[in-house]
């Protein structure tokens, strides 16, 4: 044992906690106590895979994807009735998150409204789900999940498909798409979304 005050005795508790990478943190504290640069209030905005600032969230204090926050306000994207919104560099950022985007369909009693959306992520960097809610139609009611998809595995595309069954029924109202991680994730978990949505 190192005797840490200079004195004749030998301190016993000189090496219970010590600091190997010299950090500053005490390894109790230190979540990588071999890497001088991981360690409790680092900056953890670089997108590198690492949790370096041991919150147990990977790249915590990253901020480049465009569509947060939409975890738990959707990300707007109107009334999209008609058309195919394309959303590219998209993030599932951590695991634990969720991504929401919502949209609006003014279907009629006369028109037929078919949706099909296309989720494809970065290969073999995650197994992304995809959920697609009626949550509130005409009348403001919620008709709940109206399709889900969770086939691709680590990788994998996921399709949704909604069709309407008889053309003299009204699907009018608020939709709501939700992109959702299997497995961990950080911001290197890119994804694509294709919402094709037709009311002809």
């Amino acid at each position: 044992d190192a005797d840490a005050d200079a004195d004749a005795d030998a301190d016993a508790d000189a090496d219970s906690d010590p600091d190997e990478d010299n950090d500053g943190v005490p390894a109790s504290d230190d979540c990588d106590d071999d890497n001088d640069e991981i360690y409790p209030g680092a900056d953890d905005s670089v997108c590198d895979g690492i949790d370096n600032d041991c919150d147990g969230w990977i790249d915590s204090d990253w901020n480049d994807d465009a569509y947060e926050p939409n975890d738990v306000e959707g990300y707007l994207l109107e009334d999209i009735g008609g058309s195919i919104v394309t959303i590219d560099d998209a993030y599932i950022h951590p695991s634990i998150d969720s991504d929401i985007f919502r949209f609006y369909v003014d279907d009629g009693w006369f028109d037929w409204f078919n949706v099909t959306i296309t989720l494809t992520d970065v290969p073999g960097t995650v197994d992304l789900s995809l959920n697609l809610l009626w949550v509130e139609d005409r009348d403001g009611d919620s008709h709940g999940e109206v399709g889900s998809s969770n086939e691709g595995g680590l990788g994998g595309d996921e399709e949704i498909s909604w069709n309407e069954d008889m053309w003299l029924t009204d699907q009018t109202g608020w939709y709501e798409v939700i992109v959702s991680s299997e497995e961990s994730s950080s911001c290197i978990s890119q994804y694509t979304l294709v919402i094709n949505a037709n009311d002809r």
